[in-house]
């Protein structure tokens, strides 16, 4: 339409020009032919139109084409020339034309633009409501998930305590039931015991009353005679001697019944003389007085609790080559959500990943590594771990490796100690006293000291127990309990006790194990108090070690401090991390601290060098110390006694640690009796007063392994010496 109109006005224009310049002017007359006509009236001329309208009427591009500020300019060019009267009508009908095309444009233009603003404003609305949809059912979702996590962790939690509950409840019935019956069979036996020896001094006392009787008869039948015979020749007759009556105390085992009682007085047969062998007579005047007997009573012994009799042999049936095989793992509570985001969903740190990623793809040669490179190579890796920067399968893989290698060593430390046991074995066999660096020597048995001849027997035969022995060996050894030193006597103990449980071996093997257990157990409860008193007595002879010098005042050091584990060092080092002096924390030397200050505030626990007593394992829900453990405080305790002889104010913390899973509350006591019973087990059996011993119970606070899942390595006990630091003594 506009293409149209634009021809149209030029066409219009053309029109209007092409009269005007075909009309030529008429030609002048010759002035010679023609004569001067009159003037006429001359016609009016055609009028101008300005420059700027034609470059106007000759702009001929679409109004479409035009931006606004090109079509303002168009309409109102247009409207003002059309209204100049001095253009030619058709000219000003075409400029109209022109605005209002233009005009039209802006309009179109203009409702395009309000459309579209309508169609925005419509659209971000809908967009807001779908939005406040969106939200509201994003909230709603949110709140949903919230209240189905409360509730899960609500059930969670309800059956975690249940777990925990009847745990600890059968736990108690448990230890209590074995308590039970430890002290039921302790007392039958010792009823038993009891009971026969009384027996046997009753037959005893009877048959020494039946002697005396037919003693008491014959004399006076000798007297009688003698008397008789005297009557007839009427001379004086002197009586016979009386026998003198000494006691004979019938032999008493090693342990006595608890009631000791005098036996009856026994008649000396040797005092006794024969009628024909009799004084003569006397003269009358002569009167022989006879001493009344005399009594000889000894004192008896002190009694002692009776171990159960030795068990019948098992009959004779090869024994099998049977494995023996772990024990299922224990049902434990899982760590609640918050412990298992703590633990296992951290944050992963690309330094320390690569670290570990260089530590599992290092194979070297660990057998060409020296136990202190080894030694070194661990506590990296344990560092490495305790940062808890590592990704969860990586931590995993790390700790199967560190698990493997932290075995190699403690089997070269116990390579040693097996070593040193067989030395001091065989010393004992020559009536040597055994030697073990800083240590006091274990007592050896009196039958495996008074006989070389057997004692060499023994050690070729048997090969003598060791930590090393393989377990089929010891369960067929069948000496008596009296003849095995201590640490022998711990390591059957405990093979025969995983043993007796053991479904693959023949019942009558396992009720061998069984009575040997019991009876076992008995002899070394009792040699452990002797070993005790030894030591006692030992001490008290000595004179203090001055092999070493500490001081309980606070003097900063900047000396590292260590941690280290009692089953992969020797001796000395553990005497060296005993007597550390506390790292330098800060300048003021002159306050002290309370143990669970000590014990928690993370300044003071990085301060102190520490032991983990790793010996000593807990199962899980375990608290207690098996007589045949007891042995694997031998190192530590010698440090102890040393250090408490020579400085009676010292004192040592002795820490309980659980594994992540349980609740807190729960853990924190299990750790407690963790530390109660190793302190219990240094005061009974080793010559250290309770007062130099402090427990504290931190349940999983600090994990040697920080992970949320049950780990054997962090239920554990620690031992630290705290006197520098400690307020009150």
């Amino acid at each position: 339409m506009r293409l149209l109109l634009g021809a149209a006005s030029i066409l219009g224009l053309a029109l209007f020009i092409l009269p005007v310049a075909a009309e030529d002017p008429p030609a002048a007359p010759a002035a010679a032919e023609q004569p001067a006509a009159p003037a006429v009236e001359a016609a009016a001329p055609a009028p101008a139109i300005p420059e700027e309208v034609l470059k106007l009427i000759a702009d001929t591009r679409n109004p479409s084409e035009l931006d606004d500020q090109e079509l303002f300019k168009r309409v109102k060019k247009a409207l003002a020339y059309s209204k100049d009267d001095a253009l030619p009508q058709d000219l000003r009908e075409q400029l109209k034309g022109m605005a209002e095309a233009a005009r039209g444009e802006l309009q179109t233009r203009k409702q395009a633009a309000e459309q579209k603003k309508t169609d925005e404003q419509a659209a971000s609305d809908q967009a807001a409501k779908e939005q406040a949809a969106a939200e509201k059912a994003a909230a709603a979702k949110v709140k949903e998930q919230a209240d189905a996590e409360k509730a899960a962790a609500a059930q969670a939690a309800k059956e975690q305590a249940d777990a925990e509950k009847a745990a600890a409840a059968q736990a108690a019935k448990e230890q209590a039931t074995a308590a039970k019956e430890q002290a039921a069979a302790e007392k039958a036996a010792a009823d038993k015991v009891g009971k026969d020896q009384a027996a046997k001094d009753q037959a005893a006392a009877d048959k020494l009353a039946a002697e005396a009787d037919k003693a008491a008869k014959e004399q006076a039948a000798a007297e009688k005679a003698a008397a008789d015979q005297a009557a007839a020749q009427n001379a004086p007759v002197a009586p016979a001697p009386k026998p003198v009556v000494t006691e004979t105390v019938p032999a008493v085992p090693a342990v006595v019944p608890p009631v000791a009682e005098v036996a009856p007085a026994t008649p000396n047969t040797a005092a006794k003389q024969p009628l024909e062998q009799a004084a003569p007579a006397a003269p009358a005047e002569a009167v022989v007085e006879v001493p009344p007997p005399k009594l000889v009573v000894q004192a008896p012994p002190v009694a002692k609790i009776v171990p159960p009799p030795p068990p019948p042999p098992p009959e004779s049936k090869p024994l099998p080559q049977v494995v023996v095989a772990a024990p299922p793992p224990p049902v434990v509570a899982a760590p609640s959500a918050a412990d298992a985001k703590a633990l296992d969903s951290n944050i992963v740190d690309p330094a320390s990943e690569k670290q570990a990623q260089a530590y599992l793809a290092d194979k070297s040669d660990l057998a060409k590594i020296s136990d202190s490179d080894l030694r070194k190579r661990l506590d990296a890796v344990r560092e490495l771990m305790a940062a808890n920067e590592l990704s969860r399968e990586t931590e995993r893989a790390v700790r199967e490796k560190l698990k493997t290698e932290r075995e190699l060593l403690r089997q070269r430390v116990a390579e040693v100690e097996a070593a040193q046991q067989l030395k001091n074995a065989q010393a004992a066999a020559a009536n040597q006293p055994p030697v073990v660096p800083g240590a006091a020597p274990k007592a050896q048995d009196q039958a495996a000291t008074t006989n070389n001849t057997t004692n060499n027997t023994t050690i070729n035969n048997t090969n003598i127990i060791t930590v090393l022995t393989p377990p089929q060996q010891v369960l067929q050894d069948r000496r008596p309990a009296e003849r095995l030193d201590l640490s022998e006597l711990q390591i059957r103990i405990q093979i025969f006790g995983d043993a007796q449980s053991n479904n693959a071996y023949d019942p009558s093997y396992r009720d061998y194990w069984r009575a040997s257990v019991e009876r076992d157990r008995a002899i070394l409860r009792r040699r452990l108090i002797d070993e005790r008193h030894r030591r006692e007595a030992e001490l008290a002879r000595e004179a203090a070690d001055d092999s070493f010098e500490i001081s309980n005042e606070y003097v900063p050091s900047d000396r590292p401090r260590r941690d280290v584990f009692a089953a992969e060092i020797d001796y000395n080092e553990m005497e060296d991390v005993l007597v550390a002096p506390p790292r330098r924390f800060s300048e003021d030397a002159s306050q002290r601290y309370k143990v669970e200050e000590i014990a928690t505030q993370p300044k003071l626990r990085n301060s102190i060098s520490r032991i983990e007593i790793d010996t000593i394992r807990f199962g899980t829900n375990e608290a207690f110390i098996r007589d045949e453990q007891v042995g694997n405080l031998d190192g530590i305790a010698a440090i102890i006694e040393k250090i408490v002889k020579k400085y009676p104010t010292e004192v040592f913390l002795i820490e309980g640690h659980t594994d992540a899973p349980g609740s807190a509350p729960y853990n924190a006591k299990l750790s407690k009796l963790r530390a109660e019973s190793i302190k219990r087990a240094l005061v009974s059996y080793y010559v250290i007063p309770a007062k130099n011993l402090r427990t504290v119970g931190l349940g999983e606070r600090f994990l040697k392994i920080p992970t949320a899942e049950a780990e054997p390595e962090n239920r554990r006990v620690s031992i630290a010496r705290i006197t520098p630091l400690l307020t009150q003594r």
